[in-house]
């Protein structure tokens, strides 16, 4: 139908977007390089300003047309260990209940950041089931 959708996987304790994509014609899964572990570990850990999000993420093909229409915003490399010792690093509940939270802002342009690098239709987010911190801000910071 030619729109264009962002998939953001946010299951970051399960993640496996990457696995249901492929970019190869012997349909092995996205080679996935960084993704939004590693942009929240930059920006939250690391302190740095935050780049362009097109380095996290990956153009998928759709058979049939020459248009990038999906394009996947990974989890990131799981399940390596440098993927689980980045995520266990990042502070959730500091993310949103410390005395000066920043959680909302920083996703709030993230999501700004994909509507302006990206210009999605669609933005759908594949979430952590369950009442969590980290599903939680998919709820309040994406909708």
């Amino acid at each position: 139908m030619g729109f264009k959708s962002v998939v953001l996987d946010f299951d970051l304790e399960a993640p496996g977007l990457c696995y249901k994509f492929t970019v190869s014609k012997d349909g092995a899964p996205v080679d996935v390089k960084r993704g939004l572990v590693d942009y929240l570990f930059d920006v939250v850990i690391e302190g740095k300003k935050p780049g362009s999000i097109l380095e996290y993420t990956k153009e998928i093909p759709i058979p049939s047309t020459d248009n990038p229409l999906v394009t996947l915003f990974p989890a990131g490399r799981a399940p390596t260990a440098d993927y689980w010792e980045k995520l266990c690093r990042i502070n959730w509940h500091d993310l949103f209940y410390s005395p000066d939270p920043k959680g909302v802002k920083l996703f709030l342009d993230l999501k700004s950041r994909i509507e302006e690098s990206l210009a999605p239709d669609f933005l759908l987010i594949d979430s952590r089931t369950g009442v969590t911190e980290m599903g939680g801000c998919c709820d309040n910071n994406f909708t």
